[in-house]
C-alpha cells in the first residue's frame, strides 16, 4: 500500500488527485480533515497556492509543424521550465486549462517572484516560436490557505476578461482597479464599448470632473482612456471574428470603431497581426 500510495502522489495524471483539485477550485472542500486525507494522492507542499486560467490559439500562418495535441505541449513545456522551482498541476476545467501551482511560501504575489516571471516569459516564448502557440493568461492571488484557492480561480477569470497593463499575454487579477467609483466607470465602457465615448461622458457618469478621472484612470489601470477603450474593443471583436462569418467591416462597426481600417490598425498594434491573420488561427480547445 506504501509503494501503491508513493506511485499515486508522483503520478500527475492521477484521478484521484484530478477530482481533489477540482472540488478544490469549486470551494467543495471545507474542512482540514479532507486535506490531510489528501496526502495519500497529492503530497502537502504540491497543494496548490495559486491559479493561472489559460487560452490559447495556434497561428498557422507562421509556419511550421501544427502541434497535433496542444494541450501536451503547453504542460509540457511549463514543466521543462518550472520543474525544479515550484510543483505544477494542470486541470481542463470547463473550456480553459487551468494551471495550479505552489510558488515559494515568502512570495504574497507571483509578480514578486523574479525567478518565476522570468521562466512564464520564457514558455510563452518558447511556445510562440518553436510551435505557433499563443497564450493568453489570467493570474489570480496568492492563498496559502488551501480551502481559499477558488478565490484565486475567481480572480484569475476576472483579470482574463480586462485588458492587460504591460504583456498582452499576462493579465494580473491586483493588476485591476480596487477603486469603487472607477469600477463603475469600467463597467460602463463595457456596457457602452459599442457606443462613441468619450472620457468626458464616462467621468460624468460617475461625478468626477474629466482632468481628475483621466488622472486617476491612468493610475490605476496603467492605460490611458483612449487606449483602454480601444483594447476593449479588441476583446469584444474576438468571438465575432472567430465564431461568425461576418465582413472586417460589420465588426469594427458592431465593436464601435469609427473605420475599418482604424480597427485593423488598432488589433494590430495589441494583439500583433491584423484581424484577418487571427480569424485564420485555429483555436485550441481544452477539453
Amino acid at each position: 500500500m506504501l509503494e501503491l500510495s508513493q506511485q499515486i502522489t508522483q503520478d500527475h495524471t492521477s484521478p484521484f488527485r484530478e477530482a481533489f483539485l477540482k472540488r478544490l477550485i469549486r470551494g467543495e472542500v471545507e474542512s482540514e480533515q479532507e486535506i490531510i486525507q489528501s496526502s495519500s494522492f497529492l503530497s502537502r507542499h504540491c497543494i496548490p497556492n495559486i491559479v493561472f486560467l489559460i487560452q490559447g490559439y495556434i497561428d498557422v500562418n507562421e509556419g511550421g509543424p501544427i502541434p497535433h495535441d496542444a494541450s501536451s505541449v503547453i504542460t509540457n513545456v511549463f514543466h521543462q521550465n518550472f520543474a525544479s522551482k515550484a510543483p505544477l498541476s494542470f486541470l481542463h476545467f470547463e473550456r480553459y486549462l487551468l494551471l495550479l501551482m505552489r510558488i515559494p511560501n515568502e512570495y504574497t504575489s507571483f509578480k514578486h517572484w523574479s525567478e518565476g516571471g522570468a521562466c512564464l516569459l520564457e514558455v510563452i516564448e518558447v511556445l510562440k516560436k518553436d510551435y505557433g502557440i499563443h497564450l493568453f493568461m489570467g493570474i489570480g492571488g496568492v492563498f496559502q490557505d488551501a480551502m481559499q484557492v477558488k478565490e484565486s480561480y475567481s480572480q484569475a477569470r476576472k483579470a482574463r476578461r480586462k485588458p492587460p497593463v504591460h504583456s498582452i499575454h499576462i493579465r494580473f487579477y491586483e493588476d485591476l482597479t480596487k477603486q469603487e467609483q472607477l469600477q463603475k466607470a469600467i463597467q460602463y465602457i463595457e456596457d457602452h464599448y459599442d457606443e462613441q465615448l468619450t472620457i468626458s461622458d464616462v467621468a460624468k457618469y460617475i461625478n468626477f470632473s474629466a482632468t481628475h478621472f483621466s488622472r486617476l484612470f491612468k493610475k490605476e489601470t496603467g492605460r490611458n482612456f483612449v487606449d483602454y477603450v480601444a483594447f476593449t474593443r479588441i476583446i469584444k471583436s474576438l468571438p465575432y471574428l472567430r465564431k461568425y462569418d461576418y465582413t472586417i467591416e460589420k465588426i469594427s462597426f458592431i465593436c464601435g470603431f469609427n473605420t475599418p481600417n482604424y480597427f485593423s490598425l488598432t488589433f494590430k498594434k495589441y494583439v500583433g497581426i491584423s484581424p484577418t491573420d487571427y480569424r485564420n488561427t485555429q483555436e485550441i480547445l481544452f477539453k
